[in-house]
């Protein structure tokens, strides 16, 4: 559904931005389209099985 291919797309950029930035969990949700960190962290564990802050410590930004 069209709303699936939205969610898909926002959390592949909460994927990039946790992964590339240094952007707080707020910061992410508001840059990839939700509308809380609250919500950001319920989507994310849902599809992917972790926490938003679990996924960055297994993928750190990598800060120049």
């Amino acid at each position: 559904s069209a709303h699936a291919w939205v969610t898909r797309l926002r959390l592949e950029a909460a994927r990039r931005l946790l992964s590339e930035t240094s952007l707080t969990i707020n910061e992410v949700a508001a840059h990839s389209g939700f509308s809380s960190a609250e919500y950001l962290a319920a989507v994310f564990r849902k599809e992917t099985g972790e926490a938003p802050r679990a996924y960055r410590r297994r993928h750190p930004p990598r800060l120049a």
